[in-house]
């Protein structure tokens, strides 16, 4: 919905009365959110709002659910399950003894960019001015956003496993 101007833009419609998870990043260019497939599992989606293009970057063989961007715009976490089938597809009981658990994942955006699990050395220290404080001022870090740049080449291969216990993960 542009503000200005009233228009409008369909960006999905889904098969089902499914339940969508959405995340805006932090410039506000892309949309990262989930859309339910004939598998019952949803798939996770890019839709740039500039071009209107729209790239899913999962598989379809896990359930994907509440993807946030990390506040630099450089990450995009998620989670994702593959023990959710039996509780997809109404009354089931079988699901009763199978709860839904998920991992969380991040998918690092741009090609050069680095994963949050890389090692740190820990030896380097934050620049300083002359009065010994940080180079930018607050009022200058609150008036940067962050450009999120994503390079949708090879992005599936920049998603990595976070060491985290299996849980029924919600609004990242």
């Amino acid at each position: 919905l542009d503000l200005g101007s009233g228009k409008t833009e369909r960006i999905a419609t889904g098969s089902r009365r499914e339940q969508y998870d959405v995340a805006v990043s932090p410039d506000g260019r892309w949309l990262a959110s989930t859309l339910e497939r004939p598998n019952y599992h949803r798939d996770l989606v890019l839709h740039a709002f500039a071009s209107g293009r729209a790239v899913t970057v999962s598989d379809g063989l896990a359930d994907v659910a509440a993807p946030a961007f990390s506040t630099d715009g450089k990450i995009l976490f998620f989670a994702a399950s593959t023990n959710s089938g039996p509780l997809q597809v109404g009354l089931n009981m079988t699901s009763q003894e199978r709860p839904y658990r998920a991992g969380l994942y991040a998918a690092v955006l741009a090609a050069d960019g680095e994963s949050p699990l890389a090692q740190k050395s820990g030896d380097e220290e934050a620049e300083k001015d002359e009065n010994g404080d940080d180079d930018k001022t607050d009022k200058d870090k609150k008036a940067e956003t962050p450009v999120t740049r994503i390079d949708l080449e090879g992005l599936s291969g920049r998603v990595t496993g976070l060491p985290v216990a299996e849980a029924n993960y919600a609004q990242i």
